[in-house]
């Protein structure tokens, strides 16, 4: 097989959603708007799911293109992952649009673009394909965050999110300029091996530009102190849209940091740049958990949530390990499993047909809606780490593993800052259940608001009593970097 045919096999779920994402414009296009392109949309990201499963490179690394890109087990875990995410955000945005009566039919290509460069960002093997697939991500998710164009409040959100992406690319483009000035290459495992034997001054450049490399995509991953966007865009953006950003490109970000700090390309960790991921693993668990403590509103406590979470991500790939890694893909699945079932929750809370965005407007919630309610508790209390549910394996995997590799600050810090958190959501929980509200919460709750929080309660309820499978899922996915 050719070099150009293999690479071509081996990004045909991303070609093929990328083709699906044109076709869509142009119907949608054609059309003035007036076809419903719901169902392909969701029939194009099951089909990129099969394809990516049947084309799976879970016991061999395979590069394409030259090297400029991979698929290994932990791409194809990404993928996975990434696809699973975005059905189910077109999921949650559906009805919600439709009462809002804002849904245009971009909004279905736009978030298959997004997942275009998403899925190339979890198989670059190149600085090149990292930078082409962040910024393909990044341009959609601008225009996304802005989607109710009769709302200031996303325009808003799409401007800050928009001018601080914009510079966060700069730095991530200006520190792959330097590490391509000091070593004369941007492949992944050609600059591992070229860094032995660098004189002093490139190393200390390659330093620099890896240091600007971690803080672009650290912004992407809402780690502090790159994270402040993250409050003002999740609270102005639609809320389909804040759920899109909470659920899927967290996952695309935490990928490419572990290829760039683990395994055969172990850029990071050669040159001493894993200590910058310390800091921002450490920085984000504080910051996410205590400045949720004064929100008010329900999407700016989730933004901090979001934060301290990827905290507990970063801190399995601090750990350096085989271990460490398959902790951060177990725990990144079972917060894509439970944030997906808090925002069906949130995107069904409405009174007096508007939206419920206060705290204080959940006063009462569980006397109208008592099921919904306990699963809503379900799901909080999983985020906070509580057990048996899912939420406590996945950090407990991770403090496992940081304690393991001699990260005992980081675990002890992650610990605490989980009781803070818990706090928070335990607040949550007795505004529902024991404040007496006088305003109740419409009915009936769309489908597919229903199935996912009955979906996602099952599996955040029943990880227990089967936890070996997602491990050993994970386990794979991490060994193709420990080879």
């Amino acid at each position: 097989m050719s070099e150009t045919l293999r690479g071509l096999y081996l990004l045909q779920p991303t070609l093929f959603i990328a083709g699906a994402a044109m076709l869509l414009l142009v119907v949608g296009a054609f059309s003035n708007g007036k076809r419903d392109l719901r169902l392909p949309a969701l029939m194009t990201l099951l089909v990129a799911f099969l394809l990516q499963i049947l084309s799976a490179e879970f016991s061999t690394p395979v590069t394409g293109f030259g090297g400029l890109i991979i698929r290994d087990g932990l791409s194809d875990y990404g993928a996975a992952l990434l696809l699973v995410g975005l059905f189910v955000s077109l999921l949650l945005a559906d009805p919600w649009f439709r009462r809002e009566g804002i849904l245009r039919f971009e909004w279905y290509p736009l978030v298959l673009l997004s997942g275009v460069g998403m899925l190339l960002l979890v198989s670059a093997h190149n600085f090149m394909t990292l930078y082409i697939g962040l910024e393909l991500q990044s341009l959609a998710l601008y225009v996304l965050a802005t989607f109710h164009i009769r709302d200031l409040s996303s325009a808003e959100s799409g401007v800050k999110y928009f001018i601080l992406g914009s510079l966060a690319s700069g730095i991530l483009l200006f520190g792959i300029s330097l590490v391509y000035g000091f070593s004369g290459t941007l492949d992944f495992s050609v600059l591992a091996h070229a860094i032995e034997g660098q004189e002093q001054s490139a190393v200390s450049g390659l330093i620099v530009g890896l240091t600007l490399v971690v803080i672009g995509l650290g912004f992407k991953l809402s780690a502090v102190p790159f994270h402040m966007w993250t409050p003002d865009v999740y609270e102005g953006a639609p809320t389909p849209v804040t759920a899109l950003f909470a659920i899927v490109p967290k996952v695309a970000a935490v990928i490419i940091l572990a290829r760039l700090m683990l395994g055969e390309g172990a850029i990071i960790s050669a040159l001493g740049v894993d200590r910058v991921l310390w800091a921002l693993s450490f920085l984000s668990m504080l910051w996410g958990a205590l400045a949720a403590l004064g929100q008010t509103q329900i999407k700016r406590l989730l933004a901090y949530s979001a934060i301290g979470n990827a905290g507990y991500a970063l801190m399995g790939i601090v750990a350096g390990t085989e271990d460490g890694l398959a902790a951060m893909l177990v725990y990144m699945t079972i917060y894509l499993v439970t944030t997906a079932g808090v925002f069906a929750v949130v995107l069904s809370l409405r009174s007096d047909g508007q939206a419920i965005e206060r705290l204080e407007d959940l006063k009462g919630f569980a006397q109208h809606h008592p099921l919904v309610a306990v699963l809503l508790g379900i799901f909080l209390f999983s985020l906070a780490g509580i057990p048996p549910l899912a939420g406590f394996f996945g950090k407990f995997y991770v403090f496992r593993a940081a304690l393991e590799s001699g990260e005992v600050i980081l675990a002890i810090t992650g610990a605490l800052t989980s009781v803070v958190a818990a706090f928070y959501y335990l607040r949550l929980i007795r505004l529902m259940c024991f404040d007496s509200g006088s305003v109740p919460q419409e009915r009936p709750i769309p489908a597919e608001y229903a199935g996912i929080m009955a979906v996602s309660g099952v599996l955040v309820l029943l990880f227990l009593l089967a936890p070996s499978a997602p491990v050993a899922f994970a386990q794979s996915a991490a060994a193709s970097l420990f080879p």
